[in-house]
């Protein structure tokens, strides 16, 4: 599916990349505290929102503690993501716009998200493992999404694709 550079009148998620989002992705949220001291979260879920700037991202509450605090010190977030049957992967940045509780409405979003996300992995050679993930309850963050980058293995690496206000 290889992205290509958006134009700067498109949101930084439209078209291919919000479909790819809403694939079986392997995703992490990356954060730093106020030390600069980095750490990651997986989420289990990634919804493009219809201005095509915001992303929800879900990530188990079991697992959220450090995250949460690293963005009450540092709103800036990084949320990879890449395919791992392909390793066609982008990292998206920007900053953290809010939080909330999951809601009973999102768990079918988070779960459509794992199954989709096992099956893919499924088809590498990983099965169970994977199913004994925590992945509900979760938090949801809504990030408004600023820049995006290739980060696919090869030649583009590290390219910016598109650049928010």
């Amino acid at each position: 599916m290889m992205i290509e550079r958006t134009a700067d009148s498109e949101g930084a998620l439209s078209g291919e990349l919000a479909s790819f989002l809403r694939l079986g992705v392997a995703a992490v949220v990356g954060t730093a505290g106020s030390d600069g001291r980095p750490e990651i979260a997986r989420a289990w879920g990634l919804i493009p929102q219809p201005d095509d700037r915001t992303l929800t991202v879900f990530i188990p509450t079991a697992h959220a503690d450090r995250t949460l605090s690293n963005l009450k010190a540092n709103r800036r977030v990084a949320v990879t993501c890449s395919l791992p049957t392909t390793y066609e992967a982008y990292q998206l940045k920007g900053e953290l716009l809010g939080t909330r509780d999951g809601r009973e409405s999102d768990r079918p979003i988070v779960e459509m998200y794992r199954e989709a996300f096992l099956s893919e992995t499924a088809t590498i050679g990983f099965t169970d493992e994977l199913r004994h993930a925590h992945y509900w309850p979760v938090v949801a963050l809504v990030v408004g999404v600023q820049q995006v980058f290739r980060q696919t293995p090869g030649a583009g690496a590290g390219e910016l694709l598109s650049e928010g206000e």
